[in-house]
């Protein structure tokens, strides 16, 4: 008898404390990161002239930010380096984007992620910018302590592809998936 009440109990426990242990696994973390135009640079653009109708134009480029100030995140890690490649398609500054990014770590670990929104021509320009871009950001993997990595985020760039000018701010949420 009292063998089967301590089988109870430690079943009971075990099976009290297994959602305890999988919210610990998913703990999730939220950051915010800035990207001042100062350390923002367009590294290449291509521009392609489509003839359907006046200032319809496609796009790929690259965008790199580099973190002088970067802050620690959950891990006690910094965000050194993010590259960005994207599309465009556009009909006078408006029209949907969509890309791909590489947020690289001081330990050289890595996050992948996609993106996707929506682009508007700014009718009152922001320190040089002539457009908006609003979007999601979905966390697809990583390496090292990011591997099983998964999140979602928004993020908001001022831009101006004519003179290189590109400023962002993101907010993330992601967790590490067992």
């Amino acid at each position: 008898m009292l063998f089967a009440k301590r089988l109870w109990v430690i079943l009971a426990v075990s099976v009290l404390s297994y959602p305890m242990q999988a919210v610990l696994a998913n703990e999730k973390c939220k950051i915010i990161t800035a990207n001042p135009a100062s350390d923002t640079e367009y590294t290449e653009q291509y521009v392609i002239d489509v003839d359907d109708m006046p200032g319809h134009q496609i796009r790929i480029f690259e965008i790199h930010n580099f973190y002088k100030e970067p802050i620690e995140n959950c891990e006690g890690l910094l965000l050194i380096e993010r590259i960005s490649w994207g599309n465009s398609d556009y009909t006078n500054g408006v029209g949907r984007v969509w890309g791909y990014q590489i947020s690289i770590f001081d330990n050289g670990d890595k996050i992948f992620s996609n993106w996707s929104g929506i682009s508007q021509k700014l009718t009152i320009p922001k320190d040089g910018s002539t457009g908006l871009f609003t979007g999601t950001i979905t966390i697809t993997g990583g390496t090292g302590v990011y591997k099983g990595v998964r999140g979602t985020g928004v993020e908001r760039a001022y831009f101006n592809p004519s003179t290189g000018y590109n400023e962002a701010d993101h907010m993330i949420e992601y967790w590490m998936e067992k």
